[in-house]
């Protein structure tokens, strides 16, 4: 006689029961990926935060280094206003709203496109060992590490030559896309090249040394007398992460204040920064 296969009290599992477990299991599986996406979907975001904020930390430093700096030169004379005239013969700082027409022309050509987009801004100031990066050969460099051509002058209290960092900051697509960046134009280069990536929008608006005080005004509201007496600056950079990382097109502050929502699922933020200009102010 064969022993009975399953002893008294034993019993095998259900077709059923089994059915349950599967789902309980699938349940469960499905709660852990969720999270694990969750998890992975706001790590892709901060890190697109974090390099959204250091590129725009980065523009904005930029643009802060170069106007702390703008008009500053050799001293040649004093004028009969009591300004003093520097080896920089060309405008400390002149800009326009919409860009350049064309920013691979000479100081004195340069005009402004009258374009509805980002603004544009030409920097000029005397660039030396001690506010500028040398090369191997002892020679300024410009903002994209380009070497500067020595300007010669002519008067007897300056020396035979002075290198004039003319930088000129604006922003441009990258290649065919939609994308842009924070382009400039050194001294020593021919045409503006890509210096900061997402930088969507670059606005400014120039504070005016008047009697009644500073006034603020965008470059559109300046003559061509107003520029010697602009003392500051505001920058408003328009940053945006390389990757679209939220999941639908976000509602962000451009630089004009203006609630927005984005063509796509990128972040946008914008930043403000103020500086004033200490080769100007006071006269």
């Amino acid at each position: 006689m064969k022993a009975p296969l399953c002893s008294a009290g034993e019993r095998g599992v259900g077709l059923v029961e089994m059915m349950v477990a599967l789902v309980v299991g699938l349940l469960v599986c499905s709660a852990v990926m969720v999270v694990l996406n969750e998890s992975a979907a706001a790590g892709r975001r901060a890190i697109a935060e974090a390099q959204l904020t250091e590129n725009a930390t980065a523009a904005l430093q930029t643009l802060r280094e170069h106007l702390s700096l703008a008009g500053f030169g050799w001293p040649i004379e004093q004028a009969a206003d009591g300004r003093i005239r520097t080896a920089i013969a060309q405008r400390a700082v002149f800009g326009c709203d919409g860009g350049f027409a064309d920013a691979r022309v000479g100081a004195g050509d340069l005009a402004c496109a009258e374009e509805d987009g980002p603004d544009a801004i030409a920097i000029a100031h005397e660039a030396n060992a001690a506010n500028a990066l040398m090369s191997a050969a002892g020679t300024p460099l410009d903002c994209l590490g380009n070497a500067i051509a020595a300007a010669p002058l002519s008067a007897a209290s300056a020396p035979a030559a002075v290198y004039v960092a003319d930088s000129r900051f604006l922003v441009g697509r990258v290649g065919g896309s939609g994308r842009r960046e924070l382009y400039c134009k050194g001294a020593g280069a021919a045409a503006p090249q890509p210096l900061v990536e997402g930088i969507e929008d670059l606005q400014l608006e120039y504070g005016v040394r008047t009697a009644g005080g500073l006034i603020w005004r965008d470059a559109a509201g300046l003559a061509e007398a107003d520029w010697i007496n602009v003392a500051a600056v505001r920058i408003c950079v328009l940053a945006a992460s390389a990757d679209e990382v939220a999941t639908q097109p976000i509602e962000f502050d451009d630089c004009g204040g203006e609630r927005r929502r984005g063509a796509d699922r990128r972040l946008f933020r914008s930043f403000v920064s103020t500086v004033a200009l200490p080769q100007r102010v006071g006269g």
